[in-house]
């Protein structure tokens, strides 16, 4: 109300030959400010090597995304808001925000390392443009060629958009895979402490791991949060309550989810990890079966 009153008692203060001329300066140098700021400002800010080569912080994520799939997809395709009004005020507003950050070393690091960019910034809409499963079909894996777009909420994709889970949730840091890859901190020129050096950004390209959010079969790897926001509270714990028997990957016949345990027995922890991340973490099991659980654990949380 107050500033009202002011812009108000401005405008009443045009008639002031006196004071005249310092208002339309003042006007003048806003209006200049704004069309700088729409011409130079928005377009150089926008651009993909602004992250890279200004903003020291991001500097691993911009040779990550450089390195896939994504490449020739702007940071703000995805980043960025659809509507010209939530454009602008992310420039405007929250530009400056980060700007801040970087400068007074104050920007989060290591990045997203909670995965809430993938959880919550970035709307279905954004992928759409490209992704929209209405329009055409993506190139997904195997489990997800047949009925890709579903006939109903049973099927894959459409049961999961249905209720508004973001595809970010599961597809996470698809242009930031390779984010902690050693060319890829050389390129960056970024020394990492021995705490970063050990982070491990979630990765749901392989979808694995975004299931496992909410289908974890063990109670406290589930996320209750994303559960409870999405209803999922009966979310199935079993691969086949969703994926078709019949893509099941070779050597998960049936009733193989009961029957591992003797395959691997009999076959060698190798066999399981030709496709199950070998190398990737997962520690040899002692002979005691109640170190399995461990070893599940460590499984479905690296594979890669």
């Amino acid at each position: 109300m107050a500033s009202i009153k002011r812009l108000i008692t401005n405008i009443a203060d045009l008639k002031d030959a006196e004071k005249r001329p310092r208002l339309i300066l003042l006007g003048g140098a806003i209006a200049l400010g704004v069309i700088l700021f729409t011409a130079i400002g928005l377009p150089l800010t926008s651009n993909s090597s602004f992250c890279g080569s200004i903003c020291h912080t991001t500097a691993r994520e911009y040779y990550s995304w450089k390195r896939s799939a994504h490449a020739n997809i702007s940071c703000v395709a995805c980043h960025g808001n659809r509507g010209q009004i939530a454009f602008f005020y992310e420039k405007l507003i929250e530009g400056p925000k980060f700007a801040y950050a970087e400068i007074t070393g104050n920007f989060e690091r290591p990045i997203n390392t909670n995965s809430h960019v993938g959880k919550e910034k970035i709307p279905i809409a954004n992928c759409e443009r490209c992704h929209d499963l209405k329009k055409r079909r993506v190139t997904p894996s195997l489990r997800f060629r047949d009925e890709l777009v579903g006939t109903g909420e049973e099927k894959y994709h459409a049961k999961h958009l249905k209720k508004g889970i973001p595809c970010t949730l599961c597809h996470n840091r698809v242009a930031h895979k390779d984010v902690n890859k050693p060319e890829v901190l050389k390129l960056a020129k970024y020394s990492q402490t021995s705490k970063e050096a050990k982070t491990q950004y979630v990765d749901g390209m392989n979808m694995v791991e975004g299931c496992f959010r909410c289908h974890s079969p063990f109670e406290k790897e589930r996320d209750k949060a994303l559960i409870k926001k999405y209803k999922a509270e009966k979310a199935p714990k079993v691969c086949t309550n969703c994926h078709d028997k019949k893509i099941l990957p070779v050597g998960h016949g049936k009733n193989w989810d009961t029957k591992h345990v003797k395959a691997a027995k009999k076959k060698g922890f190798d066999y399981c990890l030709k496709c199950h991340g070998k190398g990737k973490r997962f520690q040899s099991p002692d002979k005691k079966r109640s170190r399995c659980r461990d070893c599940h654990h460590r499984l479905m949380i690296s594979i890669t």
